[in-house]
């Protein structure tokens, strides 16, 4: 049975990670909200910005606190936990300390990462994150593996209701083992949000990695009562559709997430998220 299992697993990885993971250590995304929205998230404003686009940490007012799970296709071995700590400093910019994990005992990565967002005016946000990755295979051959790598990314509002973000993760190609030149793969997201009315918000942008074809995103949510949103979102990327719900309850956010994959089943995302100081709007 134990065998059985570790077959399914193994499956579910080899499947799963086709088009994400090469060297390991890709630039995994967190938070509900996103999910909810098919991950089309480089111009979105919120704590969770931290794992998607950091410029946009440079809007929040106060200290936000987040956490984040996924359950990957419902298998223990796929979680994946984020951690994020924001805080904005007046006439300086945003500093954010952020912690990602995936995998389980046998095999898993981890992030953590500091980052700094600011303000250009009011039209142009720019921001920058220092991370260490580290990956854990418990093997004799393989072992423990570690590697710096850097992101960057810039949100611009172009019109009142439209804005563009850019983000680029691990320009450099970081070498994460000498074993076959196993280097972490670089990542490049550019993408629009249009906010049609004051109640409804869509997104769409495109991904493209070194190691896989080009993956197109979009998603919208829509505030159906106040301080409640529902999200749909849908990836070419092994073509997953997602859906989400929101809500804030004064300073207190929570968010849930699922998508769907038509082989593997569906994945579990939810998010908690709180600001110290102030609501958002």
């Amino acid at each position: 049975m134990l065998e059985f299992k570790n077959f399914v697993v193994a499956f579910i990885v080899a499947v799963s990670f086709q088009f994400y993971c090469k060297a390991g250590n890709e630039n995994m995304p967190a938070g509900a909200r996103a999910a909810g929205m098919g991950n089309a998230a480089v111009t979105l404003t919120d704590m969770w910005s931290a794992f998607q686009n950091q410029a946009g940490l440079a809007t929040l007012k106060g200290l936000h606190i987040g956490a984040f799970n996924q359950l990957r296709y419902g298998q223990t071995e796929l979680m994946q936990n984020a951690l994020v700590v924001a805080l904005p400093l007046k006439d300086v910019g945003t500093f954010a300390v952020t912690f990602n994990q995936f995998g389980y005992s046998a095999y898993n990565e981890q992030k953590v990462g500091i980052a700094y967002a600011r303000s250009f005016g009011k039209t142009v946000s720019a921001a920058m994150q220092l991370n260490y990755n580290g990956t854990n295979i418990s093997d004799n051959y393989y072992g423990n593996n570690h590697a710096v790598t850097v992101e960057a990314g810039m949100r611009i509002i172009l019109l009142p209701e439209l804005t563009f973000g850019v983000h680029v993760y691990n320009p450099t190609r970081a070498a994460l083992n000498n074993y076959n030149d196993e280097r972490i793969p670089t990542t490049f997201k550019a993408g629009l949000g249009y906010q049609l009315n004051e109640k409804v918000l869509i997104a769409a942008e495109i991904e493209k990695t070194s190691e896989t074809k080009p993956v197109f995103k979009t998603g919208f949510e829509y505030q159906f009562v106040k301080k409640m949103w529902l999200r749909a979102g849908f990836s070419t990327n092994q073509n997953q559709g997602y859906f989400g719900l929101g809500m804030q309850l004064k300073q207190l956010q929570i968010n849930f997430a699922a998508s769907f994959h038509q082989t593997l089943g569906f994945t579990p995302h939810a998010d908690l998220g709180y600001n110290f100081v102030s609501a958002n709007p």
